[in-house]
């Protein structure tokens, strides 16, 4: 199943609560709205079901069901980029984490900002 952002609220007990859209199969949407319960929810509009937590899991994320049967946001990939960058440390692992941070923030098209090059001058002239 995956989740996609849609919102963001301040829930009752003051906490910041984020919004995801699912899709998946109709045998998974079947066993999440089993696996839900009461906790159940659709969009109003749309009828989509809906996943809540109060840990932003990036702009789309795969969802999992645990053991127990409580169904989580995988951080899985972003909590091993993590563990390379900590690992090779330095430039190389600042390097891992920015485009990790890029990645998990604005999706699989966005890339870290290069750095500016000067332009190349030839006899005091810009070429």
């Amino acid at each position: 199943m995956k989740a996609t952002f849609k919102s963001t609220y301040v829930s009752k007990k003051g906490n910041d609560t984020f919004r995801y859209a699912v899709t998946g199969t109709a045998e998974e949407l079947t066993a999440y709205k089993t696996t839900q319960g009461v906790n159940y929810r659709e969009d109003d509009v749309t009828g989509e079901p809906l996943f809540f937590t109060v840990r932003y899991a990036g702009k789309s994320v795969n969802l999992i069901t645990t053991k127990s049967g409580n169904v989580i946001a995988d951080l899985s990939e972003l909590k091993a980029s993590a563990s390379i960058a900590k690992q090779f440390g330095g430039n190389l692992g600042q390097s891992i984490a920015d485009a990790a941070a890029a990645q998990f923030l604005f999706g699989g098209g966005a890339s870290v900002p290069q750095a500016v090059t000067a332009p190349v001058i030839e006899n005091g002239l810009d070429s």
